[in-house]
């Protein structure tokens, strides 16, 4: 990403110590207790409306998924010394030692050659050759569990390996991934891209970095494989979890489209560069006027968008076009309650170089796709101010006939001769689609925002600052005016040397210096540590959720524990801010005032050197930590989800992930404090929720959207409280 060229020094600020009291990490966090146990205060009463949705959508009805298992017949270390052949891009000759079965690894051509030898590779690749089965033993496929790599490379990993398969007929075929019972598509090989019986490569099944062992299963289209039973045409569903207090139901939906793929579109875990800057929405869950739920999304191949409304039974799905005249990306998309859909598109592309605004399209259309208004929003300097918007998070939420948006986008060049990245809200007519009012700055760096819609054409949001603020900042809006605090803030990456990138110098910051690392009194760190999770506002305030960092000791604002995009483990963290916030006295910068967090955990002060070398306060309060994982590179979490219940109480969602890899899926109920109505629930590997994707609540069910390039599908997870 380009906004690294393009940061604005943090603002000064004056002196302040740094200290730190109250509990570690993992304190301030209640004991699990049953479903059965939420507290009558935290139990609203049921609305109308959400009374006649239940009642219109009686309880879904699928056969359970169907669960496979693995049986091993020959076990082989391949030391993968065979070689891509070079020129067309397929496996050279085969060596006996490297094959087992119809299966091989190859080594992948890396620059100037296909390294064998173990200096700029990785050998020895343990393999077992058996078939995948059900449970009734009904059907086999031909299995393959591939082992990481028994000896690694001695100088660095160059040439990766990769698998090849004998298919046995040329035809289309996939090959699946098995894991804890579940097959889903990893890779779909066309009958043009096979020779029957001679060796196919597959590029896309790289071997010489897997963390843990994986089972890949080869199937002809012809003869299928899912774990999911077909309910109506195009359509396969199964229930993937049941409790005593809810059901997880997973809908698939075969679509003629190029798909953003959930799994493999943003692979990027905690401890990547591209994970501290989040990524633009790739699906929209809206709900039409009886509650039943769609989803606005974008064809990533000719850029059409389109509307699939699934039905009340989730099993008639209807996908209609809507407008697009200029091709432009999807920004961001909500919904009203009688179903009318609003939109926006951004012009691709960068004016960095050129400085030409970049377009901003607003659309109103009816449920039926009919277009009903449309029109350009000004991104001019004297406007929105936007030169690109790249992946930037936009977020955008109906209330009472405005909508109110929350944008990331690159500026022009300012006076400085830089064009600075930073989130604007505004508020829209939503029958004119005209601009409101632009209210300005959200956060100078915004890498990532939530917004929900509050009654009578107010708006609440948060987002995450690098910058102006250093933190997770709320704002409350309106189409008169805004209302901000930091209610959560992190620590800071100060300078290794003593001289900034402007030319100045500056003396040691002895206090985190040590262990042969010597910090200068100045910093730039566009690291947040940090993911935004949600924000729902309720009786007693706004309850936000995130996924932050916290020391051994339970510091979230130590700063000589910084260096790398992740240095401890990611937990998912709660704060409820006060209803009326911007009425505390002390709101001011990075300093969360007494009275303004609610509930009662982590206490902690300290602050940063801003790159002019002043010092900026912060501190951190009522912390409650949902989660305690405690190794780094085995658990954190990631892609946090939030999503307020018709009975007051709030369901937590989010992606456990190693340093690097996705891991499985978990879900926890709270009340509004942060504290557990239910045990935290493993869902497995087959739910995933995306980088930004956000849930939808409607009556007693929770949606979640996702999509599947490989089978080219619509995913819908509907969660079913009982």
């Amino acid at each position: 990403m380009l906004v690294l060229a393009m940061l604005l020094p943090f603002a000064a600020q004056p002196a302040f110590a740094q200290k730190t009291k109250g509990k570690s990490k993992g304190q301030g966090q209640p004991a699990a207790s049953s479903e059965s146990t939420v507290k009558p205060a935290v139990q609203a009463a049921v609305s109308a409306d959400s009374s006649a949705q239940r009642a219109a959508h009686p309880p879904l009805s699928v056969p359970d998924q169907r669960v496979f298992s693995f049986v091993s017949q020959q076990k082989a270390v391949l030391p993968g010394q065979s070689q891509e052949r070079q020129g067309n891009g397929s496996a050279g000759p085969i060596k006996d030692a490297d094959r087992i079965g119809d299966l091989a690894v190859v080594s992948l051509f890396y620059q100037n050659s296909c390294y064998t030898d173990g200096r700029y590779n990785n050998n020895d690749f343990p393999v077992e050759r058996g078939y995948v089965t059900d449970a009734g033993g009904s059907a086999r496929f031909p299995a393959f569990r591939v082992s990481p790599p028994q000896r690694k490379f001695t100088n660095f990993l160059a040439s990766r390996h990769a698998l090849s398969y004998r298919f046995a007929s040329a035809e289309d075929y996939t090959v699946y991934r098995l894991s804890q019972g579940l097959v889903t598509p990893a890779v779909r090989i066309p009958a043009g891209g096979i020779k029957a019986g001679a060796d196919t490569l597959i590029r896309e099944l790289t071997v010489s970095e897997l963390a843990a062992s994986e089972t890949y299963v080869f199937v002809p289209d012809s003869k299928g494989l899912s774990a999911f039973t077909a309910v109506a045409p195009g359509v396969e569903a199964a229930r993937v979890w049941k409790s005593d207090a809810f059901s997880l139901f997973q809908f698939n939906y075969r679509l003629k489209a190029s798909l953003f793929d959930t799994d493999s579109g943003f692979p990027y875990g905690p401890a990547s560069h591209q994970n501290c800057y989040s990524y633009r929405r790739q699906f929209y869950g809206v709900t039409d006027a009886a509650g039943a739920p769609g989803v606005v999304w974008q064809d990533t191949a000719n850029l059409t968008v389109s509307v699939t409304w699934f039905g009340a039974g989730l099993q008639t799905p209807n996908t209609v076009a809507l407008a697009n005249e200029r091709k432009e990306l999807l920004g961001a998309a909500c919904c009203a309650p009688d179903g009318t859909l609003y939109y926006l598109t951004f012009e691709a592309g960068s004016g960095v170089q050129d400085g030409r605004a970049r377009t901003m399209g607003v659309y109103r259309a009816g449920a039926d796709g009919k277009p009903l208004a449309s029109g350009k929003l000004d991104t001019s300097a004297a406007g929105l101010n936007a030169v690109s918007f790249g992946d930037y998070v936009t977020s955008m939420a109906w209330s009472d006939g405005r909508i109110g948006v929350m944008c990331g986008r690159t500026m022009h060049r300012s006076a400085d001769g830089l064009n600075h990245q930073g989130g604007i809200a505004f508020v829209l007519d939503a029958g004119t689609l005209a601009l409101i009012r632009n209210l300005g700055q959200t956060s100078g760096h915004s890498f990532d925002s939530v917004i929900t819609a509050e009654k009578d054409g107010w708006f609440s949001g948060v987002d995450l600052g690098d910058n102006y603020p250093r933190g997770i900042n709320l704002n409350r809006f309106d189409g008169a005016g805004k209302k901000s605090a930091v209610v959560y803030t992190f620590k800071t990456e100060h300078g290794s040397t003593p001289a900034s990138s402007a030319g100045r110098t500056y003396p040691a910051y002895a206090e985190i210096s040590g262990g042969g690392k010597t910090f200068y009194k100045w910093s730039n760190d566009n690291r947040t540590y940090t993911e935004l999770g949600g924000l729902v506002k309720g009786a007693e305030g706004y309850t936000v959720v995130f996924a932050g960092e916290a020391s051994p000791e339970g510091r979230c604002l130590d700063n000589a524990r910084t260096g790398s995009y992740l240095v401890d483990p990611r937990n998912v963290g709660v704060v409820l801010v006060r209803e009326d916030f911007w009425n505390v006295a002390g709101l001011k910068d990075t300093l969360i005032p007494p009275g303004l967090v609610l509930t009662k955990g982590v206490e902690e002060k300290g602050g940063f050197y801003t790159f002019g070398g002043t010092w900026s306060p912060q501190n951190d309060s009522g912390v409650v930590w949902l989660t305690d994982y405690r190794d780094k590179d085995r658990e954190n979490a990631s892609r946090i989800k939030t999503v307020g219940l018709e009975d007051g109480t709030i369901l937590v969602l989010w992606e456990k992930w190693n340093a690097t890899a996705y891991v499985s899926t978990h879900m926890v109920r709270i009340d509004p404090y942060g504290r557990r109505l239910s045990a935290v629930t493993d869902l497995g590997p087959g739910v995933r929720l995306g980088r930004r994707e956000e849930p939808v609540a409607s009556g007693s069910r929770v949606y979640l959207f996702g999509g599947d390039k490989v089978t080219s599908s619509l995913q819908l997870f509907a969660i079913e409280w009982k």
